[in-house]
């Protein structure tokens, strides 16, 4: 016997699916992304506040590009960023979460859906 509204389970599974956005680094955004040193705490800490705000994140390695991905997932309703998804990949994950961090407070301010620059294959 079938319960539920009527709705099948890919109905209700689209219905909470983030829309992708490419945050994309300019030439400069590299050059001063490549100059930051973020430490293990400061990143963590950082990843602390983003999860605290309603975010979630997740870590991957993906073989077929040799490199790690990394996903911030908005599920704050009340930020603008609800119901997106950014992702940044490089070859070590400790410069994947730097540039997820990068990528959020210093491109974007915050705001996923603002203007990025072009990008390149090493990572972004």
């Amino acid at each position: 016997m079938a319960r539920g509204n009527g709705k099948g389970k890919q109905a209700a599974n689209a219905a909470t699916m983030p829309k992708f956005v490419d945050v994309k680094l300019s030439q400069d955004e590299k050059a001063d992304f490549l100059r930051q040193d973020y430490d293990d705490k400061f990143l963590v800490t950082v990843l602390q506040s983003l999860c605290d705000d309603g975010y979630r994140v997740g870590c991957t390695w993906s073989s077929e590009t040799q490199a790690y991905t990394v996903s911030v997932t908005c599920r704050n309703f009340e930020s603008p960023n609800n119901g997106l998804c950014m992702t940044s990949f490089a070859k070590t994950i400790r410069q994947a979460i730097g540039l997820a961090v990068y990528k959020h407070t210093v491109v974007t301010d915050e705001v996923w859906l603002g203007e990025a620059g072009a990008g390149s294959d090493e990572f972004g």
